[in-house]
């Protein structure tokens, strides 16, 4: 990989918005609708749902360790981590992935640039999930 890394911050954000969130919802969405409510899929069944996610979630990590963006790299790691973990917990018991998504990115995101950060973190992510919350209900 390049030894300096040759993202800025915006590009980073674009890249980890895309394949930690979007396009893993993106693509969740399309796999349940018509088969049943994404919130109640059947244990059995969400394994897609976590193979479809984890595989973006590599992606975003292969993509920050190349570019050498070090703290997008742990971040987008911590994600497959945390998804790898969940994934093993849903063959035996349905578990909700909501918290673990929600916790980290904002614990992140503190670590990094400080307590200064969650109002405005706040401001684009609580419209964002309340959409996408009302969209899943319909």
């Amino acid at each position: 990989p390049p030894t300096t890394s040759s993202f800025n911050p915006i590009s980073s954000m674009i890249i980890g918005i895309a394949f930690l969130s979007l396009i893993p919802m993106t693509i969740a969405l399309k796999i349940a609708k018509g088969k049943y409510d994404i919130l109640s899929a059947p244990r059995k069944e969400r394994y897609i749902l976590y193979v479809t996610t984890l595989a973006n979630y590599l992606i975003a990590t292969l993509i920050f360790w190349y570019f050498d963006f070090n703290s997008m790299f742990l971040i987008s790691l911590a994600y497959v981590t945390v998804g790898i973990v969940l994934a093993v917990i849903n063959i035996f018991w349905k578990i909700s992935a909501h918290p673990a998504g929600i916790t980290g990115p904002v614990t992140a995101f503190v670590l990094f640039y400080g307590v200064n950060v969650i109002p405005l973190y706040s401001l684009f992510l609580l419209p964002l999930l309340s959409l996408l919350f009302l969209l899943l209900l319909q």
